[in-house]
């Protein structure tokens, strides 16, 4: 696998199978994308923690611009048994895919250091 210094990119399917602690040194050192280069496109998410795959292991993430701020949503996905090899096809309702999860979008400005919280 990379390492979060080395010259080879990370790619999802090695993201996918990484521990939490390379993660973690991956989220540590690697550069945040820009807010704007994000409106309109939706990324395939993987759930690493239990809590999440009880939800759901897949999900789509998407992002939108609304005036000046940014924000985000999750679309649900069909779970297909394939693991993170699989599709992602989003759960539609009356045709429109199913959104939750709505957040805001910014950088993460420095901040006391604290524990991550753990499960």
């Amino acid at each position: 696998m990379p390492d979060a210094q080395e010259s080879s990119p990370w790619t999802f399917e090695t993201l996918a199978v990484a521990d939490r602690a390379k993660l973690e040194d991956v989220l540590l050192t690697g550069t945040a994308p820009d807010p704007e280069q994000l409106h309109g496109w939706s990324y395939c998410g993987w759930n690493h923690e239990l809590l999440g795959k009880l939800t759901g292991e897949k999900f789509k993430k998407g992002f939108r611009k609304e005036g000046e701020r940014d924000f985000g949503y999750n679309e649900l996905v069909h779970r297909d048994d394939q693991g993170y090899r699989g599709e992602w096809n989003v759960k539609l309702k009356d045709g429109r895919p199913r959104l939750v999860g709505y957040f805001r979008v910014s950088l993460v400005r420095a901040a006391p250091e604290a524990p991550p919280a753990i499960p």
